[in-house]
């Protein structure tokens, strides 16, 4: 039991936003039905978006499933990958940027836990395979997809406590977490042709981060009525160097950060009712993107010869609403099949064709899924699989004349290029019920 609560402690400790089931989905279910709530008490993955309807689960609910995320973006070629701005000597050249995004393996877990009558625990872990964590703040002047590159690649934790207040009405309380990383170096740096080595010393030191989460759900016979607020949760990274270059003797004294990750304030309204032919599922999501920095690493000179970065990108991030719509259709007693679909805007509100390469497009995702129900010695268990394929919106990005401080030159990307590409997800899982 200690090594099981040590576990748990390290897996919180080091999460952040479960931004994968945020981009995705969190059991096969709900991937299927295009990254949303369902109606059923029994679905674990329902704890990322309207926990409270677990309150009503009478039943140990586990789901897992494993997922592979492919990335296929527009080659960008022949555009300005060097200027005087980024390269000395100065010089302009020409040359292609890599939109090769490696995949991403990750598995999740969902554990709806009832407590006798007092309501339902409920824990959500999405993992990457093989890591536990990557950060990349990707090249500080050439095109990236800034959501993309490593923004689900970390452990994710999501934890709820569910419980009803009447017979059709729940709610939950929860938390998710993150963390405030930050180092101190001093080094002193020896050049060639000095007698000594050079040297250093650092220190470390990562504090927790954490944000609430509210949930209420409303039952109306087969109807379903479910409200989500989740707060917004910011990840750091920060680190100050400071030191001395023994000959010729340069100090420095500088500060190097980045926001690692960043996840918005989301409200979340969701409708889910049981029919017929299964159940269909309605949600639409308003996230608050106002406190978004790009993950690009920033130098910021606090005394000393050091230039600071240079700020030539100006973001104008904006808020968005995601609508979302599912369909569940139940073909026999033992087999169903999943259909979904949503769109999510671009958080940029500004053109790409100034300084700056940060990239974000609205995007068209559908999804589907599949799940067969067995009884394996007596445990009722369900095995499926599901897709997901994002169709990101093509924008053709042509560079405005001159650098990007004005001077006479070309910028970063010109004369342009076209912008664009898809994601996809492929899910195998199993929902087992205790």
């Amino acid at each position: 039991m200690k090594r099981i609560i040590c576990l748990f402690m390290i897996l919180t400790s080091l999460s952040a936003w479960a931004s994968f089931p945020e981009f995705f989905g969190s059991s096969i279910l709900n991937t299927g039905l295009g990254g949303q709530g369902s109606h059923s008490s029994k679905n674990a993955g329902n704890n990322y978006y309207a926990p409270a309807i677990l309150a009503w689960s009478k039943d140990v609910n586990i789901s897992t499933a494993v997922s592979i995320v492919t990335h296929n973006f527009n080659d960008i070629t022949n555009v300005v990958v060097e200027n005087p701005l980024n390269t000395f000597p100065s010089a302009t050249t020409f040359g292609s940027v890599s939109t090769d995004y490696e995949s991403v393996q990750t598995a999740s877990i969902n554990l709806a836990l009832p407590v006798k009558t007092y309501g339902t625990f409920a824990l959500s872990l999405f993992l990457p395979i093989g890591s536990i964590m990557e950060t990349n703040s990707g090249d500080a002047y050439l095109p990236e997809y800034v959501l993309y590159r490593a923004r689900y690649k970390r452990i994710s934790t999501h934890v709820n406590y569910a419980f009803t207040l009447f017979d059709d009405f729940a709610m939950s309380v929860g938390m998710h977490m993150g963390f405030e990383a930050g180092a101190n170096i001093h080094t002193n740096a020896s050049l060639q042709g000095s007698t000594y080595g050079s040297s250093a010393n650092a220190k470390t030191q990562a504090d927790p981060a954490i944000a609430g989460i509210l949930s209420t759900a409303y039952r109306l016979g087969d109807h379903q009525f479910t409200a989500t607020f989740q707060q917004e949760l910011k990840n750091n990274l920060q680190s100050v160097a400071t030191g001395l270059t023994a000959n010729p003797p340069v100090a420095f004294d500088i500060t190097i950060e980045t926001m690692i990750y960043y996840d918005p304030h989301i409200f979340r309204l969701g409708y889910q009712s049981k029919t017929w032919f299964g159940e269909w599922a309605l949600s639409a999501e308003y996230q608050i993107w106002d406190g978004y920095k790009t993950p690009i690493v920033r130098i910021i000179n606090n005394s000393g010869s050091i230039i600071k970065s240079d700020d030539f990108e100006s973001v104008s991030v904006r808020n968005i609403l995601v609508p979302k719509a599912g369909l569940k259709f139940d073909l026999t007693d033992d087999m169903n099949f999943s259909l979904g679909a949503k769109y999510k805007p671009a958080i940029f509100d500004h053109s790409f064709n100034g300084s700056g390469n940060s990239l974000d497009l609205g995007s068209m995702t559908v999804s589907g899924g599949i799940g067969y129900n067995m009884n394996l010695f007596g445990t009722p268990i369900e095995l499926g699989g599901a897709v997901q394929h994002h169709l990101l919106l093509e924008e053709t990005i042509v560079k405005t004349n001159l650098l990007e401080n004005g001077a006479a030159g070309s910028k970063i990307g010109a004369p342009g290029f076209t912008a664009g590409g898809s994601i996809t997800v492929f899910s195998l899982g199993v929902n087992v019920k205790l």
